[in-house]
């Protein structure tokens, strides 16, 4: 009797730690599953550190805004940046939307000023300012010309980064009035599709940019 009352205790035992590393193990399966909750956001950051917590905490890359004080860039800040199908639809469910704007240089206009610009803005545009395609060009010609981030002639620029920062990801064409706010828009999908990433697309932005020169402008002639 005692033997058999010995038996089933020591088979408790035993099988005690095997129940309990299965129950772990289907926990672990169960946080995996589990999809993590993003941070909130703001619409659109001006200071880095605020922006690079919420991209990397949320694996989002950060669509940097480099802007000046000309009327290309008025029109993206107000107009672009404001799209409701970019921000509310694509930005909120995909991207980090960061700006920062720059002055030109009070002693000359091919220049832009960077001494207001505070520690991490500064790096920003110093590792991502310089359109290196266009740079390239002005090399080719003259090894001398080669483009600095102060030049004037880089912005308005546009840039996918990594989440921390660390690379350029892809920098978004020009922008073409031709082609109006939709086609800018698909432009930006494309690239965040070209940085290797799969966008979550509604089916109302599906819809646009199905036909994005739905929203060109209207030619004015009679």
């Amino acid at each position: 009797m005692y033997k058999k009352i010995i038996l089933l205790i020591l088979g408790a035992l035993i099988l005690a730690p095997m129940t309990s590393n299965v129950c772990l193990a289907a926990d672990d399966k169960a946080a995996e599953a589990k999809p993590k909750k993003k941070l909130p956001k703001k619409p659109i950051y001006k200071k880095y550190k605020e922006a690079k917590k919420v991209a990397e905490a949320n694996n989002e890359p950060i669509l940097l805004f480099m802007l000046k004080d000309d009327e290309p860039s008025k029109f993206i800040e107000q107009k672009l940046m404001k799209f409701a199908p970019f921000l509310k639809d694509f930005a909120q469910k995909n991207i980090v939307v960061m700006l920062i704007k720059l002055k030109s240089d009070s002693k000359n206009n091919n220049k832009v000023s960077l001494k207001t610009l505070k520690e991490d803005e500064l790096k920003l545009i110093e590792n991502f300012g310089v359109n290196e395609a266009l740079s390239k060009q002005f090399a080719a010609k003259d090894k001398d010309k080669k483009l600095n981030p102060s030049d004037a002639i880089n912005y308005p620029a546009v840039v996918f980064i990594a989440p921390d920062g660390a690379r350029e990801l892809f920098r978004c064409p020009k922008y073409d009035v031709r082609g109006g706010v939709g086609v800018w828009l698909s432009n930006v999908v494309d690239g965040f599709r070209t940085a290797g990433l799969e966008p979550v697309i509604s089916p109302k932005l599906e819809k646009l940019l199905e036909d994005p020169m739905k929203l060109a402008p209207k030619d004015k002639k009679k």
